[in-house]
């Protein structure tokens, strides 16, 4: 409460506080996990698989951070990765934003933003992230194994983007948490 001209009033919170931060904090995860995605994570290779720290990101944001425009960065992330790692542009735009809006899907309320909808995330946003990416790939002439990349290399991802996630859930949403503005207060 506040005082104004003797009687006291009360505010709210506003809706918007803490988008840029929000905005600000974001883009310096994108660019930092594009770079580390490129050029640092070759060098740690865990079961001779690298984790997708940009796919993780965009899925657990998608699962704690709601309404934040997920899927704008999503795209962002996804040209900022083809333009850093030389793949053909369009390449990780395309996979990484079917990603994040498979990651969006389903779930409500409390049940979105526990760690368990977050792995489940990242394993369809895996799930849907490689077979986009080699499809696309294919289309540009590169050669793909298809049976070996299917069976081998997928099931590989998939698990060690949620040995990554373990890692990655607590941080990611301490970020959402410290950017989030406070919501309105609402009676429906």
């Amino acid at each position: 409460m506040r005082r104004t001209g003797g009687l006291p009033s009360f505010t709210r919170p506003s809706p918007d506080r803490g988008s840029v931060l929000r905005t600000i904090l974001t883009l310096f995860a994108i660019f930092a996990l594009a770079i580390l995605q490129t050029s640092a994570t070759p060098y740690f290779p865990v079961f001779g698989m690298r984790p997708d720290l940009p796919l993780i990101f965009i899925a657990v944001w998608a699962t704690v951070a709601r309404g934040s425009r997920v899927l704008l960065w999503a795209f962002a992330l996804g040209f900022l990765l083809d333009v850093v790692s030389g793949t053909p542009t369009g390449t990780n735009m395309l996979a990484i934003t079917l990603a994040a809006y498979v990651a969006t899907l389903g779930g409500a309320g409390m049940f979105r933003t526990n760690l368990p909808w977050s792995l489940a995330a990242v394993a369809a946003g895996t799930l849907v992230f490689y077979p986009t990416s080699m499809v696309i790939l294919a289309a540009c002439g590169f050669t793909i194994l298809w049976l070996t990349a299917l069976t081998n290399t997928l099931a590989l991802a998939v698990v060690v983007n949620l040995g990554a996630t373990l890692v990655l859930y607590w941080p990611i949403s301490l970020l959402e948490r410290l950017t989030r503005g406070r919501r309105p207060y609402r009676i429906l």
